[in-house]
């Protein structure tokens, strides 16, 4: 096991650790980690009135003692009359696969009908790239990932990554036939937040934020 993975899934540990605090906090509990507990060291307390839940997280193989540490604060647990013992299974992250059918088509369409959001929503595609000729318009999306997807009563919120291809117009249309002027195609990283309706068609186009640097710089 490598030092990566180590350093991995001790920040998941830790991640999941501080995001149990918060929940437990919010519900009125008090909150103590690596707390000792009958000769033995658990991960997680939270203690409410006479309410006790324990977590032990296992993010990788136990040694015999650990395993003999475990069982016993389970059956301290057990004899609570308000106790919980709850195990906590860690595994690495595995490569996510995540797809919204032509969600990328639709994302080009709004930025294209400008009047479909407003001059706000495709402004903020545009405010990045819209002075780096005379005219900058969107051809399409390479390479696009959703990282995210969060459910709520009514909308979808949609996070990810892609690659803005635009048409920069140097010069009129007239400069341009006459050779005076050229039309160039760029591709631009951005990163995307997305509200959905409830049939999968974009509600909002929340954050849109295009990357310009390799072209500026």
């Amino acid at each position: 096991m490598n030092i990566e993975h180590n350093v991995l899934m001790q920040s998941l540990v830790n991640s999941t650790l501080e995001n149990m605090t918060a929940d437990y906090k919010s519900q009125g509990f008090e909150v103590y980690r690596d707390h000792l507990i009958e000769g033995h060291i658990a991960d997680f307390v939270a203690v409410k009135g006479d309410k006790m839940v324990i977590y032990e997280i296992k993010s990788g193989p136990w040694n015999e003692d650990k395993r003999r540490a475990v069982a016993q604060l389970r059956e301290y647990v057990s004899k609570l009359p308000h106790g919980e013992f709850k195990l906590y299974f860690i595994g690495p992250p595995r490569k996510k696969s995540i797809e919204i059918e032509d969600l990328d088509r639709k994302l080009v369409e709004a930025l294209i009908e400008e009047d479909k959001f407003g001059s706000q929503a495709a402004g903020m595609a545009y405010d990045d790239v819209m002075h780096l000729a005379s005219w900058v318009t969107v051809d399409g999306i390479s390479d696009f990932e959703i990282d995210d997807i969060t459910i709520r009563k009514s909308v979808t919120e949609v996070t990810g990554t892609g690659f803005l291809e635009v048409n920069m117009q140097y010069g009129s249309d007239g400069d341009v036939e006459k050779g005076m002027g050229m039309v160039a195609k760029e591709a631009f990283p951005m990163t995307f937040k997305l509200l959905l309706d409830l049939e999968g068609e974009i509600k909002s186009i929340e954050e849109l934020d295009v990357d310009i640097s390799s072209f500026t710089e």
